[in-house]
Parts: C-alpha cells; sequence; structure tokens
C-alpha cells in the first residue's frame, strides 16, 4: 500500500458529497482501499502523536491493531 500525506482539501471532499472534489478523491481511496495493507506509517503516526499529546481516543476501524496498541506508559487507546 502507498502510503500518502493528505492535506485538508482532500479530507473535507471526502466527506462532503458536493465538493467539486468529492469524486476524485473518493474514487483515489477506494484505489488504495483495493490495493491492500501494510502496518502503516499512518497508525505509527497515531500512536506517535498519542504519546506526544496524551490523546489516546481513536476512531478507527482498525480494531484488531489498535486494541493491542499500548503508550510507552501502558495505557492502551480508548477505540470509539
Amino acid at each position: 500500500m502507498r502510503s500518502v500525506l493528505a492535506d485538508t482539501g482532500p479530507l473535507v471532499a471526502l466527506f462532503t458529497a458536493n465538493d467539486r472534489h468529492h469524486a476524485r478523491f473518493r474514487a483515489q481511496l477506494k484505489d488504495l482501499a483495493r490495493r491492500g495493507r501494510e502496518m502503516d506509517f499512518a497508525d505509527a503516526s497515531l500512536w506517535w502523536l498519542a504519546a506526544q499529546t496524551g490523546v489516546t481516543d481513536v476512531m478507527t476501524t482498525d480494531v484488531a491493531d489498535f486494541s493491542r496498541y499500548r503508550l510507552p506508559d501502558g495505557r492502551a487507546f480508548t477505540l470509539l
């Protein structure tokens, strides 16, 4: 799976059906998902942010991985 950085615009477009970029970014996201996944930089990035900020609530569909992850102090994520 190719990792990408996303600016705010594409994220807003994904959640706004009438955004002029909605169809383009939705198609790109489906294409990325179709290719499969690896342990991702995205998971590692969220883990690092949680360790730095103390924010442990995470919105995810990746319950299996985030249920196992622990921060350096032993805390688990709260899955939303």
